[in-house]
C-alpha cells in the first residue's frame, strides 16, 4: 500500500474523531451553549445546563472558608442573644405591669385615647379598663404608669385604681404624696381626701405635713383635705397656715378651721384672723393627740429623692 493511500485513511480517521476540526465541546462550551430550548439553573457557586440532547454539565460548589463559617456562627449567636434579651425584657415588663405585650399595647391605646378624649370618652374608657381587669391586672399596669401620665388623666386613673383595689390604692396614694413633683403630691392628697371620710391619725398626720410644703398648691390641697376630715387634732397645724404670706393659703386655712369648728360660736364669729387664732390656740392646747407643727417634716425629702418623669412645677 502506498504512502498516499495510508495518509488518506489516517486523515479520514482523524476527521471522524473530530481532532482535525478543533471543535470538540469542552465543559465551558457546554455551559455556554445557547440552544433555543435549553434551560439553565444558576446559583452563586454552581451552574447546571440541560440541552436538547440531554447533555448536562455542573460546576462543583465552592466550599465556604473557615473564616466564613466562623463569621456565620458568630452572626447566629448574636441573633440568639438578641432574641433572648428581648424575651427577658418582655418577661420583666409582664411581671412589672401584670400584662402581656398585646395587653400592654391595648392599654397604651386606651390611655392615649383618654388623654385626647372628652368626658364622655373618659367614661367609656373607664368602663373598658375596669372590664379588662377580668383578663389582666389592670391595677398593676396603671400603677406602673400613672405617675407619668398627664394631669388630665392622672386623677381619673387614680379613681379607676381605687375602684378596682381600694385599700391598695390608698397605700399607693400615700407613697405618691411624698413624690418630688408637687403636682403628684397634690393629686395624692386630693385622692386620699376623697377616698376616706374618717381616716386614721397616721393618714391625717401624713397629709398634715403638706401644710409646711414649699408648694403653695400642696398647702392649699392639704388645708382642704383636713377640712374634709374634720378632725380637731389638725387645729394647731392649720393655725400656722393663718400666718402664711400667701393669701390663698391663709384663706384655705381659715376656711378649714371654721369647717372643723363649725359648732363653735366664738370661732364662727371671729372678726379677723388674729381673733380666730387666739380663740383656737386656746382650744388646741386642750386637744389630746394634737398634731404639733414643730414635729412635722416635709412630704418630699430631698435627701431621698425619687426621680419621676414629670417635671411640672407648682
Amino acid at each position: 500500500m502506498s504512502l498516499a493511500i495510508l495518509g488518506s485513511i489516517l486523515a479520514i480517521v482523524l476527521l471522524n474523531l473530530g481532532l482535525l476540526r478543533g471543535n470538540t465541546p469542552t465543559v465551558e462550551e457546554l455551559l455556554e451553549e445557547d440552544a433555543p430550548d435549553s434551560k439553565r439553573y444558576a446559583a452563586t457557586d454552581i451552574s447546571v445546563s440541560v440541552t436538547p440532547d440531554n447533555r448536562t454539565s455542573t460546576r462543583t460548589p465552592k466550599q465556604p472558608t473557615k473564616a466564613e463559617l466562623d463569621q456565620e456562627k458568630v452572626r447566629k449567636e448574636q441573633v440568639q442573644k438578641l432574641k433572648a434579651a428581648a424575651a427577658a425584657r418582655d418577661t420583666k415588663r409582664a411581671e412589672r405591669t401584670g400584662a402581656t405585650q398585646a395587653q400592654r399595647q391595648q392599654f397604651r391605646e386606651l390611655l392615649s385615647n383618654m388623654e385626647q378624649g372628652d368626658q364622655q370618652a373618659l367614661t367609656k374608657i373607664r368602663s373598658q379598663l375596669i372590664s379588662l381587669n377580668r383578663e389582666a391586672d389592670v391595677w398593676q399596669y396603671i400603677s406602673s404608669r400613672v405617675m407619668s401620665q398627664p394631669e388630665k388623666t392622672l386623677k381619673e386613673l387614680l379613681s379607676i385604681m381605687g375602684e378596682i383595689k381600694p385599700e391598695e390604692t390608698r397605700d399607693y396614694a400615700k407613697g405618691m404624696a411624698t413624690e418630688k413633683d408637687p403636682a403628684l403630691r397634690v393629686h395624692a392628697i386630693e385622692y386620699l381626701a376623697a377616698a376616706q371620710d374618717k381616716p386614721d391619725i397616721i393618714t391625717i398626720g401624713l397629709i398634715a405635713r403638706g401644710m409646711i410644703d414649699n408648694s403653695t398648691n400642696v398647702r392649699i390641697a392639704t388645708a382642704e383635705a383636713l377640712a374634709k376630715f374634720g378632725d380637731i387634732r389638725a387645729t394647731a397645724v392649720l393655725i400656722n397656715g393663718l400666718d402664711s404670706p400667701n393669701y390663698k393659703v391663709r384663706d384655705a386655712s381659715e376656711a378649714a378651721l371654721k369647717t372643723i369648728w363649725s359648732d363653735n360660736t366664738a370661732v364662727q364669729n371671729a372678726a379677723n384672723l388674729g381673733t380666730l387664732k387666739d380663740v383656737l390656740s386656746a382650744q388646741a392646747r386642750l386637744i389630746n393627740d394634737t398634731i404639733k407643727p414643730q414635729s412635722l417634716t416635709t412630704l418630699f425629702d430631698p435627701n431621698s429623692e425619687r426621680n419621676t418623669k414629670r417635671t411640672e412645677g407648682t
